[in-house]
């Protein structure tokens, strides 16, 4: 569906993307190329705009944090070009109102959910400069998987896995090669929230209409959609309410009712771990060279930090033999798109840096 896009960088290239790979300036992917921007002042912005809220932070060159600000969903599949806009807006606002900050920042990094296409990299870039984020030259945009991977391993080479609403991963190696796999719900989104809540309702479905096994799944589906019975399931799921967000809801009551020993729900649950593992084996496999050994990977997103769930992902990278070890994230997502705004601007990511952040997000 995406064949290639450009990741939006004015002024010179940052990365491309074709058929699954990303080829990226390695240096830059690193955090070792300084950049010859010259900027207005000295303050970094770094904006996750993932699938169910976006938050901003600005940071200045040395990692401490100046502002944050939490704001709504920033995904314009969901709210629309004006609502995106509308929230990317709040979030600035609300980050520069802790100190009376203004911008333009030096530069400003902006990871968000469905954006794989050039065009849509192109039109928030412009977004972001009309709402002074940053110069023209400053601003650079992205999937949000990428914001999760800089954040999850600092900037190192590895592996990241966003599970929540929607499902993505992407990996970079040592050497620059990299790999990306995530194609929203039409095409995939296996192992998501949305993919869940919708295999949920099927099978509820199914085992409401005699097709399926009974399942637990038959009364959370219609305590979910608020009906009866089967005569009025048509309507429901014709009423144009149920959105992607919506049916992702559903998740951690397939979940519960996985944990409270339900089969069906189970198996679906492993179904949809062993979709995740996958997806990390074969980044793994795509950007691995013969001497590099095992790949550091990270999880990022409210299904893959969810206890049992993440125990079933392991599980079932277990299962495949991927050369993997999983690590704890070191910063969130927001932090790995301030990071990436630094080095944006060419400022290296080192301990320090990572450390001062750290500290804020222990004390938030």
């Amino acid at each position: 569906m995406f064949a290639s896009f450009t990741s939006v960088q004015v002024g010179r290239q940052f990365s491309t993307f074709s058929n699954g790979r990303f080829d990226i300036d390695s240096s830059v992917a690193g955090f070792t190329k300084p950049a010859v921007m010259q900027s207005p002042q000295n303050i970094f912005l770094g904006i996750d705009g993932g699938g169910t809220g976006c938050r901003a932070l600005i940071v200045d060159a040395v990692g401490h944090v100046l502002g944050s600000g939490k704001g709504p969903l920033a995904n314009y599949h969901h709210a629309g070009w004006d609502g995106a806009e509308r929230a990317l807006a709040d979030v600035f606002s609300d980050a520069t109102a802790e100190r009376g900050l203004s911008g333009p920042c030096s530069a400003a990094f902006l990871g968000l959910a469905g954006v794989t296409a050039a065009a849509d990299r192109e039109r928030f870039a412009e977004i972001a400069a009309r709402l002074n984020f940053a110069l023209p030259k400053g601003v650079d945009v992205d999937h949000d998987v990428r914001i999760a991977h800089a954040g999850g391993l600092a900037g190192q080479p590895g592996i990241a896995l966003i599970a929540g609403t929607g499902s993505s991963s992407y990996g970079r190696s040592a050497d620059g090669r990299s790999w990306y796999i995530g194609w929203d719900a039409l095409a995939d989104d296996a192992g998501s929230g949305y993919w869940l809540g919708l295999r949920a309702i099927q099978l509820g479905v199914r085992a409401a209409d005699g097709r399926g096994e009974p399942t637990a799944l038959e009364q959370i589906v219609f305590s979910f959609l608020q009906i009866r019975g089967l005569d009025e399931l048509m309507a429901r799921m014709q009423s144009g309410s149920l959105g992607k967000r919506e049916i992702a809801s559903l998740a951690p009551r397939v979940l519960e009712s996985a944990d409270g020993g339900d089969a069906v729900a189970a198996r679906l649950c492993v179904e949809g771990a062993e979709e995740l593992a996958l997806m990390i084996s074969t980044v793994a496999g795509r950007i691995r060279s013969p001497e590099e050994g095992v790949h550091r990977v990270i999880f990022a997103g409210s299904l893959a930090l969810a206890p049992s769930y993440n125990a079933r992902i392991r599980a079932a990278l277990d299962r495949l033999g991927a050369p993997v070890r999983i690590e704890e994230a070191q910063l969130p997502p927001v932090g790995g798109a301030a990071l990436l705004a630094l080095a944006h601007a060419g400022i290296l990511s080192s301990p320090s840096i990572v450390a001062n952040l750290q500290t804020y997000f222990r004390s938030a």
